[in-house]
Parts: structure tokens; C-alpha cells; sequence
């Protein structure tokens, strides 16, 4: 991340560079971009957007989020993380949402939303190992298509994670004091596996029992959707069948485990039967 900077973006022409970077991130055509005058209707409106630019003045990632109403108090939804691909595991996108969580509570915002596919193991990382979010809720298919060229084929399955942005879960996240916990451990605790493989395929199981559980994920959703299609759709079927039951339960999605495996990855949500409360305390599983 050396060389890069950020600041806020409230002109036009720093806006129109988003809507370059949306195609770059993420192969979208015309259609799916979020244009500079609904960005800057966004910013009119309380929002805020911030970019990352290298040495060069180039943009090389951005956030936005808007201001929103829930349960009759001010949150901030954020739409959209975009990090240029050669800088996705440099720190960047990590800083920007740090700098949104300043924005938001000078704003005396302590909620911040925002959706992801659950399916897209380094995002959890971020989101969870990372910037302690929490999550309750699971949207079906909530954009419908979308058509760029890494969602295109597959329904648009979402969790909403919540990031209360002053409670000890986040606060000890982001000092380093509260570490991610490790899935094979918690299963040799007592903790329960919520996906199960049968014959090579995942199935959900019907029931679970213990106060922790696993929920197992693909090391590389991208990959087995590229090689296996097939089973990258099973796996969006058994996730979304396990995460449904299981915040129907009253379980929390607290955690994301991702553990080095024969050369891959090993990737894990902890859920946890708690309260709210519970749930954002930053208590060690």
C-alpha cells in the first residue's frame, strides 16, 4: 500500500473515475454501473464516497455508502468496495472502510450496513475476521441478475452484515486484541458442522444442537464455479439452506475461519446461539 492515498471524493470528475473502476473490478457492462450523477445525488444527499489514489493520481479503489433509516435510527448503507485486482490483498480496501467508519460516526452514525456474497471466502475474511461484522439476515437472489463477469449465472444471494461500529467486537477487532478463532479447533471443542459432504457434494444437516457452529464454505468459489459450475450451485443451495435454518434458530453469524489446508484453503463462518449483545461483547468463543 505504499504511495497510496485517500480522501474524500465530492466532485464530479472524481466520480466519473468510479464509474471506470466499477468495469475494471468487476467486469460490469454499461448497464449495471452506478453513474456520477446518482453517485453525486448519493453525496448531495449525506452520503459519502472515498477513493485511493496511487503516486500517479490514478484511482485504484473506492468506497460509497448512503444514509438510510432502520428500526427508526440513522444508519449508513454501503454499497459498493471496489480495490483494482493487482491491489485487492494490499490493504487498501481495509483502509477505506476504516475511513468510512470515521465518516460515519462524525456523522453519529453506529451502524453500518452493507450486503456480500457469502460464497466469496476473502471477502468474509474482511468483513469478519477483519472488521467484526456481525450478520442476522439472508437475502435470497436479492439483485436478481446481475450481469458482470463474476456474478453472471448465479443468483444473487446476499448476507447483511451489520458493523456496529462502537461496540467491543469492532473495537478489539480492529486493535488486534480479538483474534479470528479457528474453525477445526472449535469442532474438536464440541462445536457442530452445519454442511456436511456426501459423495462429494454438500448437504445441509437438518438439525444442530451446540451453542457453536461451522459453516463450511469453497476455498475458491471462483474457481470451482469456472471448473465445476455444477457444484458451485450446490454449494449456493446448501449455504443458503444452512444459513436460513440457522438464523432461524436465533444463531448469529460472529466469525470467518481460514485455515491453510494441503495447499489451499479451509474456509469457515462461526455462528453462534447468543443475543445481540452477546454477540458484539468481542468474548473470546
Amino acid at each position: 500500500m505504499q504511495g497510496v492515498t485517500f480522501r474524500r471524493l465530492t466532485k464530479a470528475e472524481e466520480l466519473r473515475k468510479v464509474e471506470g473502476l466499477q468495469k475494471e473490478v468487476w467486469g460490469m457492462v454499461d448497464v449495471e454501473v452506478v453513474p456520477t450523477h446518482m453517485l453525486m445525488g448519493i453525496l448531495i444527499a449525506g452520503g459519502v464516497a472515498i477513493g485511493a489514489f496511487d503516486e500517479d493520481g490514478n484511482m485504484v479503489g473506492f468506497v460509497f455508502g448512503l444514509p438510510g433509516v432502520r428500526d427508526g435510527k440513522l444508519i449508513h448503507h454501503s454499497h459498493m468496495l471496489g480495490v483494482k485486482p493487482e491491489l485487492r490483498h494490499s490493504g487498501v480496501g481495509y483502509r477505506l472502510k476504516l475511513l468510512q467508519r470515521e465518516a460515519a460516526m462524525e456523522q453519529g452514525v453506529e451502524f453500518v450496513e452493507w450486503t456480500f456474497d457469502p460464497l466469496q471466502g476473502a471477502n468474509a475474511k474482511l468483513n469478519f475476521a477483519k472488521l467484526g461484522v456481525i450478520s442476522r439476515t439472508y437475502f435470497r437472489d436479492v439483485y436478481g441478475e446481475i450481469r458482470d463477469s463474476i456474478n453472471i449465472g448465479y443468483p444473487s444471494d446476499r448476507l447483511l452484515v451489520e458493523w456496529w461500529v462502537k461496540s467491543p467486537r469492532v473495537v478489539k477487532r480492529i486493535s488486534g486484541e480479538l483474534r479470528p478463532p479457528i474453525a477445526s479447533i472449535l469442532l474438536s471443542r464440541g462445536g457442530e458442522t452445519a454442511i456436511e459432504t456426501v459423495g462429494g457434494k454438500p448437504v445441509a444437516k437438518k438439525t444442530v444442537s451446540s451453542r457453536v457452529v461451522v459453516l463450511p464454505i469453497p476455498g475458491d468459489i471462483n474457481r470451482l464455479r469456472r471448473d465445476h459450475p455444477e457444484l458451485a450451485s450446490e454449494w449456493r443451495m446448501a449455504t443458503r439452506e444452512a444459513f436460513e435454518r440457522l438464523f432461524s434458530l436465533g444463531y448469529i453469524a460472529v466469525d470467518f475461519s481460514s485455515e491453510l489446508y494441503e495447499g489451499g484453503r479451509r474456509n469457515a463462518y462461526i455462528l453462534l446461539k447468543a443475543t445481540l449483545d452477546e454477540a458484539l461483547s468481542g468474548r473470546n468463543l
